[in-house]
């Protein structure tokens, strides 16, 4: 699972990250635009993206294969489905929080991204809306030319957890 807020770097990590392991790539946002939710970030909105990511997630999962979920995960509800499912079928989950300076947040949001539609107003509402991780993580901080560093870090992390297992 990585998390983090917009602009922070946390989606282009995640699909290197999951590149580099073979595993299933999750966006939250490819998720929107696929259920033509672009646009919609009311609260029953965001669930019906989370509990598709979950459903996506967990039928990879029950399929064998890694996977790499990427969103915000800024609120409990939206982790809680990931950490019980998990927790209760015995597979192991590794979190990554991805956070940069707000001086590159700025600039990443400042130029138009594939498929968030997060801006910096949208970043200041989720900062201030953010619930804090209450489940062991590991944070990562995305600078501008630090992406190889965060892969190891992060593969390192991975591989010194006991469950995995390298496909």
């Amino acid at each position: 699972m990585v998390s983090g807020l917009p602009g922070t770097g946390k989606s282009y990590f995640a699909s290197r990250l999951s590149q580099r392991l073979g595993a299933v790539y999750i966006n939250s946002d490819a998720v929107r635009r696929e259920l033509g939710a672009m646009g919609k970030y009311t609260d029953k909105d965001k669930l019906t993206v989370y509990e598709e990511l979950f459903y996506r997630t967990k039928n990879s999962l029950n399929a064998g294969k890694c996977v790499v979920a990427d969103a915000t995960f800024h609120k409990k509800i939206n982790r809680k489905y990931f950490f019980d499912w998990t927790s209760k079928q015995g597979i192991s989950l590794v979190v990554f929080e991805v956070f940069a300076s707000e001086e590159i947040i700025k600039k990443r949001l400042s130029k138009p991204r594939t498929y968030s539609e997060a801006d910096w107003n949208v970043y200041l509402k989720l900062k201030q809306e953010r619930e804090p991780l209450e489940i062991k993580h590991h944070k990562l901080e995305s600078s501008s030319n630090n992406i190889n560093f965060m892969l190891e870090k992060a593969h390192q992390v991975i591989e010194s957890n006991h469950e995995y297992k390298a496909n």
